[in-house]
């Protein structure tokens, strides 16, 4: 199981465009930027490095005679305007400063991943009042294993909330000094690696967290966001690194007390128990915890409970080990196998229990991601017989990605055949691709950047 999580994060890890290298755009020197108070400034443009930039939110309440914590996002695809804008609201309810990376993306190296946070952190204490004590790095899948591993190799981190995708757990050797917060969608492809990993930070004691949502490989809702926030804020307490604040413990007391009655009427008893567990890791040194604790050695020892997890153990097995069978046939099954395969996924997608359905929904994204990675592989390599194969099931596992569209535009190019690549970039930009700094670096791209369709399509894209 352990050697399939590390080829799934290598997979990961090269998530880039056809071409090769990330481009460096050159800007003029930066001017003194006025960050105002409630308003995002989208673009700051590094002493550093002038192509980098980042996005910048100050809470309501922001004032510089005090030093301010800082959640640093970043996004798997660069765009850090993206999460600072949709969770600006919980920057002014926690008073934190909230900035997000224009640059980092997947498929950069670790080395160069180090670099422009460096630059960006050098910038942003320029900026604003930091408190250094208090990073805190927020990442969305490739975002979320680079705010890991800086986390890992610094002392620096006082906390990660890690979505979609997790820590290289073989780095991890002693109790890591940060909080940790793990975030996943129950149809996730990578829900099965974040519930490893949460179980792995059992074992060595670590400060942490598992929260999970309704939803799929995507930044998780500002809900969700909020419990995750709010664990930081509760373990900044319980270390006693900033004061008490009794209304805020209040607060989340009611909270969860609250919920607790919503859940025990609708949901199953692990679920409550869970839930349970949860509250008492966020309240417990703070207030009386004895009511959720109760709960907990009460359910713990039930039936149910036990019948609960074996049956969660047996879909984990059968997950990882239709993983495995998906990773061997991109190589050794034919369009006939797939085809088949893939049916009979959506089919039971319908028709089995839902803990099962979910399972075959992230067996599905799974299949996409490795897609995706063989993809994008074949074509850096100039094998045009692999990728026509490798985007073949690409289509049929996931038709709605504009990943898939844009490498059909890569591939279409490549084969000469310029017309059927204008075609694909417009359907992929059709169904969501934005990159428009990708779209126009790509080396594959280069024939077709003058055409008339090309340049709408660029046109079309920046207006969304």
């Amino acid at each position: 199981m352990k050697s399939l999580i590390h080829i799934i994060i290598c997979f990961i890890f090269v998530f880039t465009s056809c071409g090769n290298g990330q481009s460096k755009k050159s800007h003029a020197g930066q001017r003194k930027i006025v960050v105002k108070k409630g308003e995002i400034v989208s673009n700051i443009f590094c002493n550093a490095d002038h192509s980098e930039s980042y996005a910048v939110f100050l809470p309501q309440d922001y004032d510089s005679a005090r030093k301010w914590p800082v959640v640093v996002f970043f996004d798997s695809h660069g765009k850090g305007i993206y999460p600072v804008q949709f969770y600006k609201e919980l920057a002014t309810k926690y008073h934190i400063v909230f900035a997000g990376s224009n640059y980092i993306k997947n498929g950069m190296s670790m080395n160069d991943v180090f670099q422009s946070y460096t630059n960006l952190m050098t910038d942003l204490v320029q900026q604003v009042s930091v408190d250094s004590r208090r990073i805190y790095l927020v990442g969305f899948s490739g975002g979320a294993r680079m705010a890991s591993e800086i986390a890992v190799s610094t002392d620096k981190i006082a906390g990660v909330i890690a979505c979609s995708a997790g820590m290289a757990t073989q780095n991890v050797k002693t109790k890591p000094a940060f909080y940790y917060v793990s975030i996943t969608g129950k149809t996730d492809m990578n829900y099965s690696e974040m519930l490893i990993i949460d179980n792995f930070l059992e074992s060595i004691q670590a400060e942490h967290q598992l929260l999970v949502f309704g939803g799929k490989h995507e930044w998780p809702p500002v809900e969700t966001m909020n419990e995750a926030v709010l664990f930081l804020e509760m373990k900044a307490m319980q270390k006693k690194e900033i004061p008490v604040n009794d209304s805020l413990i209040r607060n989340t007391w009611m909270y969860f007390t609250e919920k607790e009655k919503e859940i025990s009427k609708r949901a199953d008893k692990l679920t409550l128990m869970q839930f349970d567990l949860q509250a008492v890791n966020y309240l417990k040194g703070l207030t009386n915890t004895q009511s959720f604790s109760e709960k907990v050695n009460f359910l713990e020892h039930s039936p149910e409970i036990k019948k609960a997890l074996d049956r969660e153990d047996e879909l984990q097995k059968r997950e990882n080990d239709n993983k495995q069978i998906i990773m061997e046939a991109f190589t050794k099954q034919d369009m006939k196998w797939w085809i088949n395969q893939v049916n009979t996924m959506r089919q039971k997608v319908k028709i089995v229990p839902e803990d099962e359905s979910v399972m075959y929904t992230r067996l599905l994204g799974f299949a996409s991601l490795v897609s995706f990675s063989y993809t994008n592989q074949s074509l850096k390599q100039g094998d045009l017989t692999a990728a026509d194969h490798f985007l073949k099931i690409y289509e049929l596992v996931d038709p709605d990605n504009p990943d898939c569209y844009y490498f059909l535009a890569c591939y279409y190019v490549m084969n000469k055949q310029q017309d059927k690549a204008l075609l694909s970039l417009k359907e992929a930009a059709e169904k969501g691709f934005t990159d428009i700094e990708k779209m126009q670096n790509e080396p594959a791209f280069k024939e077709i950047q003058n055409d008339s369709i090309f340049i709408s399509i660029v046109k079309g894209t920046l207006k969304k």
